[in-house]
């Protein structure tokens, strides 16, 4: 079966970025979408590689770049798996025969997801419920033992079957966050079923980071922006999922700004037409 990885990269150089380290040794076929708003020699990187190169106009936000990667290999007719990678995943080299093994002993199965540790906690998958109250697993035994219907994962590592791009694509409308949970949303709308594969991966995760105030006002102001579009049905959902980080950083930079960000983009009730 064939194989092929989109790696889209943002304002770095790929040959410091750990999941290009390990694309090489798989010898993968690879699709780089490049995303930096700066030169950073990415595409001559990519000839030297072998890989192949789109972008390269500026940050486009991560949904459209992934959504040019696979109409890319749409319309190239590819079939086969597809997986996705953040530039700061570790890529292990037997990481491709895990997840073609497990596409071929899962037949029923079209989306598939390695177990992600960032400080040696499991970020990747987790329990997110329709109120957006999210569990961690404890253990990898935990995270293969779910059988729930509430069960997603990031983008970086996941494993997709060519044909669920045929009536499932990445929203555009998304320039950053929910951009993972929205697209497993439309495929569990489609019947599409997904598994944990007990393969184990490094990710780098943006929460340790500790941005200064300007800096985490612009990066809240795209999260709050995004999750009223993923949320926009689900009002209840963005105050408590938006509302509760808006008032974590209200608490860390004393700055109202947040809150006034979080009114600003706050999905309206739903409202009933009674005739």
């Amino acid at each position: 079966m064939e194989h092929v990885s989109i790696l889209v990269v943002y304002n770095r150089a790929l040959a410091d970025c750990e999941a290009a380290e390990g694309l090489i040794c798989s010898q993968s076929p690879v699709l780089v979408y490049e995303n930096s708003d700066r030169a950073l020699g990415n595409a001559e990187f990519c000839r030297k590689h072998g890989w192949t190169c789109l972008g390269g106009d500026g940050n486009v936000g991560l949904s459209r770049a992934y959504q040019a990667c696979v109409d890319y290999l749409q319309e190239r007719e590819f079939s086969g798996l597809i997986t996705v990678f953040d530039d700061d995943t570790t890529v292990h080299a037997d990481y491709f025969a895990a997840m073609q093994h497990a596409a071929a002993e899962n037949p029923d199965c079209s989306v598939f997801f390695p177990i992600l540790y960032a400080n040696k906690r499991i970020v990747s998958p987790q329990i997110i419920h329709a109120n957006q109250h999210a569990a961690f697993f404890v253990d990898a035994d935990a995270c293969l033992a779910y059988q729930g219907e509430d069960l997603f994962a990031f983008n970086s590592g996941m494993t997709i079957r060519s044909e669920v791009f045929c009536c499932v694509q990445y929203n555009k409308e998304l320039f950053l966050d929910g951009i993972d949970y929205d697209f497993l949303c439309q495929c569990y709308r489609q019947g599409i079923r997904v598994k944990t594969v007990p393969f184990e991966m490094e990710h780098g995760f943006s929460g340790a980071q500790h941005p200064n105030a300007e800096q985490a006002e612009k990066r809240f102001y795209n999260y709050a922006k995004d999750h009223a579009i993923v949320l926009k049905t689900n009002p209840a959902g963005y105050r408590y999922l938006v509302g509760k980080r808006a008032l974590h950083l209200m608490l860390m930079y004393h700055k109202m700004s947040f809150f006034r960000i979080f009114r600003q983009f706050q999905p309206k009730k739903m409202r009933m037409n009674i005739d």
